[in-house]
């Protein structure tokens, strides 16, 4: 029995959250002194990246309280700076990035901080204004997002509900653009958000059948259950501190992806299952690889555990726990989770669970048939 950290559903709904964190930075005065370039010039690369530092912090509070004063203060500053340059360079001629960063801003204080009517009105409002005027698809596609998620998140009551031709309206707007993919992706989450499932089932389908080589849509892909048939990508830190690139370090081998911890009784309980399968295929092109998620401080429980059950294949740690870039690209349904890659590199399944030997097998006749061709 899996421990039931993570849904499809949630993961589905966080990809819907953008709140990205880093360093903090002090605020560019704005509006002081001569003007440094005409109002049709581009703005200035500077004022660009100061608005995007705000967005990030090394480390976050512990307590959310704090989280949340640091986060919309600087998060506010983006917003103002970007009010600012508005007005003092209306007519510049990439004002849709200043725009596209006060909607950042604003939606993630709107999702993530203060989800009051007020704070979804001010994101509706950027949104609109980045919508008219001259902007790439994908910037118009943010805005046009922030409307059908305002739809959805603000007080029940404020805005009518999202229907499925809203929806496909939404998609068919960047149809023909390189937007499109992500259309598609934002579309299936809205679709899911508004428990339109059979709809988020087709716009994933349609990804899976005609943008699967867009890196996105990939990890999209992988998020919402359908690793299968895509390259396991992956840069893992070996316990023992060499790295593991995968899929290239191990092509030509079929390759078993434990993904666990020590502190989930049911991975712990697969252990000898997973010990006896191991005996039974190293010396037949098979590695297996454990991807642990046990936290910062656990390394040393991790190898004397490891030394304890005597588990002799590769394992790799981060120390991240359950922010491991790797379990947050691929599980979907809680830990342990087990999945068999081919030896091309490509992802066979992502729930072998009591069937790994059939999938091991089945990997193996693959690898062999595509030897003797």
């Amino acid at each position: 029995m899996r421990s039931n950290i993570i849904t499809t559903t949630s993961l589905l709904l966080s990809l819907s959250l953008i709140a990205t964190f880093a360093n903090p930075a002090h605020c560019l005065a704005i509006g002081q002194g001569d003007n440094p370039f005409p109002s049709s010039r581009p703005i200035l690369p500077e004022l660009l990246s100061e608005m995007a530092s705000l967005f990030v912090v090394k480390e976050r509070p512990m307590a959310l309280s704090a989280e949340t004063s640091l986060m919309t203060g600087r998060l506010e500053q983006v917003i103002a700076i970007g009010g600012e340059t508005l007005q003092q360079y209306p007519n510049a001629s990439d004002l849709y990035e200043v725009r596209v960063l006060m909607l950042r801003g604003a939606r993630q204080i709107a999702l993530n901080y203060q989800p009051t009517g007020d704070a979804f009105e001010r994101s509706r409002k950027i949104a609109i204004g980045l919508l008219a005027i001259e902007a790439p698809p994908q910037a118009k596609l943010e805005a046009d997002r922030m409307l059908l998620e305002s739809r959805i998140r603000s007080p029940k009551g404020t805005y009518p509900p999202v229907t499925e031709i809203d929806i496909r309206a939404f998609i068919g707007r960047y149809e023909a653009t390189d937007a499109q993919a992500n259309s598609l992706i934002y579309g299936a989450i809205i679709a899911v958000l508004t428990e339109q499932m059979d709809l988020a089932g087709e716009l994933i389908d349609r990804l899976e059948a005609n943008h699967r080589s867009d890196r996105n849509v990939r990890s999209f892909l992988r998020r919402a259950g359908r690793a299968a048939g895509l390259p396991f990508d992956a840069n893992l830190q070996r316990l023992d501190g060499g790295e593991l690139n995968l899929p290239d370090d191990l092509l030509g081998k079929v390759v078993v992806i434990d993904i666990w911890a020590t502190w989930c009784a049911s991975c712990v309980e697969s252990i000898p299952q997973l010990k006896q399968t191991y005996a039974k295929y190293i010396d037949r092109g098979v590695e297996f690889v454990g991807i642990n998620l046990d936290g910062p401080a656990g390394r040393e429980k991790l190898t004397n555990f490891l030394a304890d059950k005597k588990i002799d294949w590769i394992q790799t740690y981060s120390g991240r726990g359950l922010a491991d870039q790797t379990s947050r690209e691929y599980v979907t349904r809680g830990i342990p989770m087990i999945l068999v890659v081919g030896a091309d590199g490509i992802v066979i399944t992502d729930d072998a669970g009591a069937q790994l030997e059939y999938f091991i097998d089945f990997a193996l006749s693959q690898s062999s048939q595509s030897q003797t061709k």
